[in-house]
């Protein structure tokens, strides 16, 4: 079966980075100050995934709206219209999986039956160990030739079947308030999380009391509002690491942590090395050997 390595550009603001006839993986990369910023990028024929480096939020047509914030993946069905609105000031930059109706309904993820729209939700969380595949991936079809063609299908594979559906809420007006409040605080957090942010802080920005920010934040996302900062700066490291930064201590106090070890130790924890090592160039060997330390 063929397979193509970094391909050319799809239009605009999307590249190929590697296919072959039943899944294709891909970048989008567009400024907010692009007069089609809202509507570029439209759904191909294929269901796709998008895992973003930048805070977007997403509107897709009869469903609400949302912040894929890197700790989602945005689900999109084929030909599915949708809008993006701008959250950080980067704009939307993002990899995408595109992959065969049918094949994916295959994986039994249980996200959806029917191949016309195999996703019944528009997003899903997205695990740590998913998103540092995404990352590895992406790296090594930039960077390396040849590629290792069987570990990238194989990792894309891996990623889609680490994705699954939330549990179905019972939305109330009271909830649907509660939903503002989160929606506002992964607005801020992601696009700002160098920022030294308190509780009261936060709960100014987003029209709420202290506590009511706490409580409600945790009890929709699972997060703390500590753990959520903490995870989005440890997102943003996998990808400026990704994008070349060296400087291991200017990037810890970039990202607000208190001290390079701190920072050290929170990555090891979450993805299983050190950032040292998983700025090395993504030759086989180093991509395997990542993705198989990666929790």
């Amino acid at each position: 079966m063929e397979a193509h390595a970094v391909g050319p550009n799809l239009g605009p603001y999307e590249r190929l980075l590697w296919s072959n006839p039943s899944i294709s993986l891909g970048s989008f990369d567009a400024a907010p100050h692009e007069e089609d910023f809202e509507t570029a990028g439209a759904i191909g024929d294929r269901p796709a995934v998008a895992f973003s480096r930048s805070s977007v939020g997403i509107a897709q047509v009869k469903r609400d709206p949302f912040v894929s914030d890197g700790t989602v993946a945005v689900l999109h069905n084929p030909r599915h219209p949708y809008r993006r609105f701008r959250v950080d000031r980067r704009g939307d930059h993002c990899e995408w999986i595109s992959v065969d109706a049918e094949l994916l309904l295959n994986l039994n993820l249980g996200l959806g039956r029917d191949p016309r729209r195999p996703f019944m939700v528009s997003h899903v969380p997205l695990g740590r160990r998913a998103a540092a595949l995404v990352r590895l991936a992406a790296r090594h079809a930039r960077e390396w030739a040849p590629l290792d063609e069987l570990w990238i299908e194989e990792t894309l594979y891996e990623i889609l079947t680490l994705l699954a559906p939330e549990p179905v809420r019972r939305v109330s007006r009271g909830t649907a308030r509660h939903e503002r409040v989160v929606q506002s605080v992964r607005e801020v957090l992601s696009s700002r999380p160098e920022q030294p942010w308190t509780v009261g802080s936060i709960a100014k920005v987003v029209g709420a009391s202290p506590f009511h920010t706490c409580r409600v934040f945790r009890r929709r996302t699972g997060f703390t509002l500590h753990a959520y900062l903490t995870e989005q700066r440890l997102r943003r490291a996998l990808i400026l690491l990704e994008e070349g930064q060296t400087d291991l201590r200017a990037l810890a106090a970039s990202l607000g942590f208190s001290s390079h070890s701190h920072f050290g130790a929170h990555f090891r924890a979450a993805f299983g090395a050190t950032p040292s090592r998983f700025r090395h160039r993504a030759s086989p060997a180093v991509v395997r050997a990542l993705a198989a330390a990666t929790p």
